[in-house]
This record gives C-alpha cells, sequence and structure tokens, in this order.
C-alpha cells in the first residue's frame, strides 16, 4: 500500500454532486470508492486516462478514494 502527498493527483470538484473527476499524469487502473467507516462500496475499473467517476448514485457524505496506479496505491 502506498501514499505519497507529493504526486501529482487531483480530484475535483469538491464538493461533488454528480461526477468527479481525476487528473493524474500516470496510468490508473482501477478506482475504489469507500465511506467513511472505511468499507468499500464501489469498484470501478478504468480503460482509459479520461477519468470521470459517476458518483450520482451515493447518498451524500464524506468518501474515500484508493487508486490503483503505475506507481502503486494512492488513498485520496
Amino acid at each position: 500500500q502506498y501514499f505519497e502527498q507529493n504526486v501529482n493527483l487531483n480530484i475535483y470538484p469538491n464538493p461533488a454532486y454528480n461526477h468527479i473527476f481525476i487528473s493524474y499524469p500516470g496510468r490508473v487502473s482501477k478506482i475504489e470508492i469507500a465511506n467513511i467507516n472505511g468499507t468499500y462500496i464501489s469498484e470501478i475499473n478504468v480503460f482509459n486516462q479520461f477519468l470521470s467517476v459517476d458518483i450520482s448514485h451515493l447518498a451524500n457524505g464524506t468518501y474515500l478514494l484508493k487508486l490503483n496506479t503505475d506507481i502503486g496505491v494512492l488513498y485520496k
């Protein structure tokens, strides 16, 4: 598992309502979304580098993202 503060990773907008966008210069292969308790509730396999994630099905709240990338696992 990996976490790095200086990685060029941006997730926007915040707060978000229907979609989030992920800007990362490397390759992302999978995104997992967890609730604030750490329970994973959604998994998205990524097939291209345009990273737009539909979050309209999620209830209002705070969520954590786990991204499997070319340099390891990033948490945001």
